[in-house]
């Protein structure tokens, strides 16, 4: 039997008010899709960044900076950057004393006929001295004298006083200029001077010009056993330099944040490294968005604008304001933010870091949140001081090699 419907207005606008419901729903929920933000993460760099906070010393390495004839005796606490520039300066100094060490011991080895009773240089033979073409290796023989660190030369004062000149020898306010026909060399002695100091450094600068081998035969031997010892110290000073620096530094990172969506998006200022090596798993490193012109926290500053160290720490009553700045990305834009963990890294966890950095295996990625929650991760990616091997293999390859 047929079922027969009966015509009914109520029905049609019902259905129909239905119809325009799901389909202006399903049409703005489509809408808003296709509009949505489209965020993407790629990080550019990742490294180790300063801190700006007072660092304790400590005994040993004030004891040893006393003895360091490079570095000025530090106070109890001392600024990060002016600990980092001071190893900067050192892996410097220890460098020049390396290659001013081959090179004396070189010479030694070709002139030590030379150090004969009488005999004398022509100014060909002291162009070719250490002494003269090596400005590390002066330096560090001016500074024994200053300091008495070494003996007399076997010639004296009075003796090379009569000698004959081979080259001029001026005096001037500044100290003594030998002059080596293409250039001066300076003997600088300071005002000050004490009267012991001021005849070894005549002494030095007489022995040049006189083209005394004896005299400066005795400076290059003194040169390779005092700057022996002084290498050893340049190097203790950094490795507790290391175990200072190290532990109170930071990670910093470069990032892309792109939105290719029609939308804009907002990032939270709190970010995380998730590390993918297994020395670091599960131990995730907390980072901050940083200002673009942070203030400088105020700091007692000499003279020639460097930071100075102090002998205690008065922290203040009440605690410091700390902002957050959340990171807008407008639709179709990129923009690259500097990111910076927010506490320092430790000893031990600062050391596992180098080292897989060192090895070129350094593997993370940076998870963040934007501002209505979503989790948004970066590519896994891998971080090293140089190529990596997979890397260079691709390259190899790639070029045929």
């Amino acid at each position: 039997m047929p079922n027969n419907r009966s015509f009914s207005w109520k029905h049609v606008i019902v259905t129909a008010l239905i119809s325009f419901a799901i389909s202006g729903g399903g049409g703005y929920y489509l809408y808003e899709w296709q509009n949505r933000a489209k965020p993407g993460i790629v990080i550019n760099s990742i490294g180790f960044v300063g801190s700006s906070e007072l660092l304790e010393v400590g005994k040993p390495l004030i004891k040893k900076t006393q003895e360091c004839a490079w570095l000025r005796s530090y106070k109890e606490y001392e600024w990060y950057d002016s600990l980092d520039s001071d190893y900067k300066k050192l892996v410097r100094v220890e460098d020049a004393l390396k290659k001013g060490l081959e090179t004396v011991e070189i010479w030694l080895s070709h002139h030590r006929h030379w150090a004969i009773e009488g005999a004398t240089a022509t100014i060909n033979d002291l162009l070719d001295m250490p002494i003269c073409k090596n400005q590390a290796v002066m330096s560090s023989v001016i500074g024994s004298i200053r300091r008495e660190e070494h003996g007399s030369p076997p010639n004296s004062l009075s003796t090379v006083r009569k000698m004959p000149e081979i080259t001029d020898l001026t005096y001037i306010d500044t100290g003594w200029v030998v002059d080596m026909k293409a250039f001066g060399l300076s003997v600088p002695v300071k005002r000050h001077a004490s009267r012991g100091e001021k005849k070894g450094l005549e002494l030095l600068a007489r022995s040049v010009s006189n083209g005394d081998l004896k005299n400066l035969h005795f400076y290059m031997n003194e040169f390779l056993r005092l700057t022996s010892r002084e290498l050893n110290g340049v190097q203790e000073v950094k490795v507790l330099l290391e175990s200072k620096l190290l532990p109170a530094s930071h990670i910093g990172m470069d990032v892309s944040f792109h939105n290719s969506g029609n939308s804009p998006i907002i990032f939270k200022p709190y970010m995380a490294i998730d590390f993918d090596n297994t020395e670091l798993k599960g131990d995730p490193l907390i980072l901050k968005i940083e200002r673009e012109h942070a203030s400088e926290p105020k700091t007692d500053e000499s003279s020639n604008g460097k930071k100075k160290g102090t002998q205690i720490i008065v922290d203040s009553f009440l605690p410091r304001s700390v902002g957050s700045q959340y990171s807008f990305i407008p639709p179709n834009s990129t923009k690259t933010i500097r990111l910076a963990s927010l506490a320092p890294l430790g000893a031990e966890r600062g050391e596992r870091i180098l080292a897989l950095f060192r090895a070129n295996a350094l593997k993370c990625c940076l998870v963040s949140v934007s501002g209505e929650g979503e989790i948004i991760n970066s590519n896994m990616v891998v971080f090293g001081e140089s190529i990596s091997k997979g890397d260079k293999m691709i390259i190899d390859t790639a070029t045929g090699n």
